[in-house]
């Protein structure tokens, strides 16, 4: 007969092999860092050259038992001036001649495994890196483009028992300075403005960039074409670092200007009534009901490969306000919780506040005001004691009038060096980005029925009755499960592998203890119930039951007890409880008596197979279960159902029914159905024991079902012990099934035995009135005679008995209310003939 879940051996899937061209991005590109491919990592590293590996990811999505992996060489094309593709590549796509060498286009080449069982490839996704490849011209200020930021976050580990964590990880993020972001973006010629170089403010985007790398302002994002134009991304860039892209009014050229509070208010230019203030108008004015006190930003971690969220709070308004008033933002472009925590407190800064805009009108000499710049003003009739502005849009008026309009806004802007934010954890747990070992499971030997299931009755005909295997159940440990599988082993060394799997099992544990006859519990702490049906088997301890009714919601299970190879049993409260039918592994290798067999059991999950170093084992001995008659069912004692320590007086009269495991194959019959014939050469067993000594072993025919223990075979099995007249002595009985082979010499008993004790008691004297057959006078159904009384004779045993003399004791003649006292052995009768001498 490696592990079974079916009953017949047949193509479960097929594994789907491509070769694949896949463009990643404008090109060239720096580094190729790590590839996922359905949202799983199948490549982490760092290439940095045109290359090819080997990616060996069978199990990637669960392996043969879940959707495969992903198996074969990746060629890398960065897309540089002076790529080649490689013949075989262009021959592959058409010919070497007819295929260009896709210079200018990051991409990669992929033959072998995509998947398996589903014939869906995933979709595959690529980290790369550009910072220094892929301008047109020189690098501008290469020694402040790359900005190198550490972050430190929660990712998943897998510990040496395949117990999935979250534990702190710290790495490196390789970053870009904005500054040199939007420099590209104006002067590349392919897909930016194509700006000459000389129309960039180079003073003022150096200030800016020397800045951001100071401030450890690095980028991570991507530009996609597609969907957002070149104006829009820009102006992404510049909102996420607080800056004003504009044209200097000084030099003309473009500069980028960073909107901070690096400045000293006395050294600001003044503007009033008398240094070209004209007028000053106030715009609008916050209301303070509806000020913000809470700053959510949203950020995308490359490490951790997720979108994640910091606040940054104004407690003080909270609690004056009596409530929290938040607004959210998305910088998909930040990489780190402590870059966008300083940016939530600058835009907490500025959306909490309550902002008095005004529209200044001043004259020409204001024509050094730039969009972004700070100034202070001078209004002593309005109350205005140099406040200081920061300029926004700024309009010019005719070359007549002369006139300059700037909206401004009081400056409270600024970027902190540091920021106290809180950054968000969410309380739901990501499901574990890798396979989870079982930490529910069970393994005993299989029954006779459980290998009906598995192979079906004909296959398992020519198994060897006195052989055992094994048969193995596992909860789901994490939502992402599939399914599990096994090997095997005998000596823990050298293990059997195949590609058979089962789906989960589902398990529980009682509520509240069970008695033998218990039919109705609840069941608690299920591992799943979309599976469980009536009609199926449910295991608890060591007794298998039939599911008669079964409530998902509540977890009512009512049951039918003693099924298969099992009697009922007591069962303490949290017994657990295992649905057996809704998930199981039987293995196929026959083993013999004795054999001890080891389980490793392999959980296999949406992202691959547990490592077979990590999977728990499990230990069982085979003794033949299979092959075992099954034991006698519905046993009576004195016709009612054993359980308990019953007081017998006078006869003990046992019953049973039969049960025959060929007839029954995988019907679940219970233990108070009707009997059944036994199977051949297959008897009963019971054996009677007291204070530790064997009283009796007796066999009976297999199509017996009732045995008697009369007050006479009680007294003879305890006569050199007689039970006194106010003892209650305690009796063990175990009865058996077994089967006996006379050619052959097997002995096989039942898996399981009935084990239960009685407490017998002396019956009192036995008083008989003896019937008068000839002449002797009768007082009161006394006998009283002048002759004495050689014998008597008494009919009503199994056979007629005679006593002679010296076991009757008659009173003197004459005496009226004499009687015949008798042994206690003696059974009441009617005493049918005096002899007289």
């Amino acid at each position: 007969m490696g592990g079974h879940s079916g009953k017949n051996s047949q193509i479960i899937g097929y594994k789907y092999y491509m070769s694949m061209l896949m463009g990643i991005c404008q090109g060239p590109i720096d580094a190729l860092t790590n590839i996922t491919v359905g949202d799983q990592d199948a490549w982490d590293g760092s290439m940095t050259d045109e290359s090819s590996i080997y990616i060996n990811k069978g199990n990637l999505f669960g392996g043969q038992k879940g959707e495969g992996g992903v198996v074969g060489t990746l060629r890398s094309l960065f897309g540089s001036a002076s790529q080649t593709v490689p013949s075989n590549i262009k021959n592959t796509i058409g010919s070497d001649a007819g295929v260009s060498d896709m210079r200018g286009i990051a991409s990669v080449w992929f033959d072998g495994q995509v998947c398996a069982m589903n014939p869906y490839p995933k979709q595959w996704k690529f980290r790369v890196n550009r910072r220094m490849s892929g301008w047109d011209g020189p690098v501008w200020q290469p020694s402040l483009c790359e900005i190198d930021l550490t972050s430190t976050v929660s990712v998943e580990s897998v510990d040496n028992g395949g117990t999935s964590t979250y534990k702190t990880v710290t790495g490196t993020i390789r970053a870009m300075n904005p500054a040199h972001i939007l420099y590209q973006l104006l002067t590349d010629t392919v897909f930016g403005r194509g700006y000459p170089r000389t129309w960039i403010d180079d003073v003022g985007f150096l200030a800016a960039a020397t800045q951001l790398k100071a401030e450890q302002f690095g980028l991570c994002t991507s530009w996609d074409t597609k969907n957002q134009e070149l104006a829009d991304f820009i102006q992404q860039i510049v909102n996420t670092i607080g800056a004003s892209l504009h044209i200097d009014r000084t030099s003309g050229l473009i500069t980028l200007m960073l909107i901070r509070g690096d400045y000293d208010p006395d050294m600001l230019p003044v503007f009033d009534r008398s240094s070209g203030l004209l007028d000053i108008s106030e715009d609008q004015t916050g209301a303070s009901g509806a000020e913000v006190n809470e700053q959510i930003v949203s950020y995308y971690d490359p490490i951790g490969n997720q979108t994640r969220q910091v606040r940054a709070q104004n407690l003080a308004s909270m609690e004056s306000l009596g409530y929290k008033n938040s607004t959210s933002t998305e910088y998909q472009a930040i990489p780190t919780a402590e870059l966008a925590g300083r940016v939530a407190a600058r835009d907490l800064k500025t959306q909490g506040t309550n902002l008095r805009r005004y529209t200044i009108k001043l004259d020409r000499r204001a024509w050094k005001v730039s969009p972004g710049s700070v100034f202070k003003i001078h209004v002593p009739e309005r109350g205005i004691d140099n406040l200081i502005l920061r300029a926004g849009d700024i309009r010019d008026s005719s070359l007549t009038d002369g006139t300059i309009q700037v909206a401004a806004t009081i400056d409270v802007f600024g970027l902190p060096s540091q920021a106290y934010t809180n950054a968000v954890t969410s309380t739901w747990s990501p499901p574990p980005s890798g396979p989870v070992a079982a930490t529910n499971y069970m393994a005993q030997e299989a029954s006779y029925r459980a290998l009906i299931l598995a192979f079906g009755s004909s296959e398992i005909q020519s198994v060897d009755r006195q052989a055992g295997t094994i048969e193995v159940f596992a909860a789901k440990p994490v939502s992402t499960g599939l399914s599990f599988s096994m090997d095997v082993s005998t000596d823990g060394q050298t293990w059997s592998d195949d590609d058979d799997v089962a789906p989960f099992t589902d398990f529980g544990v009682t509520a509240a203890a069970m008695t033998r006859w218990t039919t109705q519990v609840v069941i608690e702490q299920l591992t799943g119930e979309d599976s469980i049906a009536v009609g199926q088997a449910v295991q608890i301890d060591d007794e298998i039951m039939r599911i008669d009714a079964w409530d998902e919601s509540t977890g009512d299970l009512t049951v039918a007890r003693g099924c298969v190879d099992t009697i009922p049993q007591p069962h303490d409260a949290g017994a657990r409880a295992i649905f057996v039918d809704t998930g199981s592994l039987v293995e196929e290798t026959e083993y013999g008596q004795g054999e001890n067999v080891t389980a490793r059991i392999i959980t296999n999950m949406l992202n691959g197979s547990l490592d077979t170093d990590l999977a728990p084992t499990v230990t069982v001995g085979c003794w033949g279960r299979q092959g075992r008659p099954w034991p006698p069912a519905n046993v009576q004692v004195n016709d009612e159902a054993f359980d308990g320590n019953p007081v017998i007086s006078g006869d003990l009269t046992l019953i049973w029914a039969g049960r025959n495991r060929l007839t029954t194959q995988d019907v679940l019959i219970s233990f108070s159905e009707q009997s059944q014939a036994v199977e051949a050469n297959c008897q009963f067993r019971l054996v009677i024991t007291s204070g530790g000594n064997t009283i009796d072993s007796i066999d009976i025919p297999g199509d017996t079902f009732e045995w008697t223990w009369t007050v006479a075979g009680q007294t003879a099995a305890f006569a050199s012990d007689p039970i006194g007249s106010d003892e209650q002595r305690s009796v063990t009985f175990t009865l058996s099934s077994f089967f006996y082979d006379p050619s052959t010499k097997v002995f096989i008993d039942s898996y399981q035995s009935y084990v239960f004790d009685v407490l017998l008691t002396a019956p009192p004297p036995l008083q008989v009135t003896a019937e008068v057959l000839s002449t002797p006078t009768v007082f009161g159904g006394a006998i009283v005679s002048s002759k004495s009384i050689q014998a008597i004779t008494v009919e009503g045993l199994s056979a007629p008995a005679k006593f002679g003399a010296a076991t009757v004791t008659v009173k003197p003649e004459g005496v009226e209310g004499t009687t015949l006292v008798l042994p206690m052995a003696w059974q009441p009768a009617t005493i049918t003939k005096h002899i007289y001498d």
